[in-house]
């Protein structure tokens, strides 16, 4: 018996100019989580560069990703009604975003890797507070 598994591909760009299709209607609700909004931001890594739209529409496939979700290493991002791209590390924050309407799907997940960028700073202080494993790593790193 052979088994099929999903692997989630992951994303490196956003692709707003190929979308397929019409948008469809999004209804989410406003979330109460404490979040890092990355809309502008400049993002680098070893190998790319991308720029985070201020609207955010579709991810690398040309899927509409307003109303979504996904995460990496314990950091959540999820598109919000109006196209912002925000993150989260609190507790429980996929029983909020799915008890208002979000739906998981593949996108980017900023900061989650070897990355910088102009929020760097305050993604690291908004994971610091909210995740242990980003404070163990603070710790390690400032005491190596």
């Amino acid at each position: 018996m052979l088994r099929r598994i999903r692997m989630k591909q992951r994303t490196t760009q956003y692709n707003n100019k190929y979308a397929r299709g019409e948008e469809p209607e999004v209804a989410v609700q406003d979330v109460e989580l404490e979040t890092v909004c990355l809309a502008g931001d400049h993002i680098e890594t070893n190998r790319t560069q991308y720029d985070v739209p201020e609207v955010v529409t579709t991810n690398h496939n040309a899927d509409f990703i307003r109303g979504c979700y996904d995460y990496n290493n314990g950091t959540f991002a999820f598109v919000n009604e109006q196209g912002e791209l925000h993150i989260t590390c609190q507790d429980g924050a996929r029983a909020v975003l799915e008890a208002a309407g979000y739906r998981e799907d593949t996108i980017n997940v900023p900061y989650t890797n070897p990355e910088t960028g102009d929020l760097h700073a305050d993604v690291l202080e908004h994971r610091a507070k909210h995740c242990e494993y980003t404070r163990k790593m603070l710790v390690h790193n400032f005491l190596v």
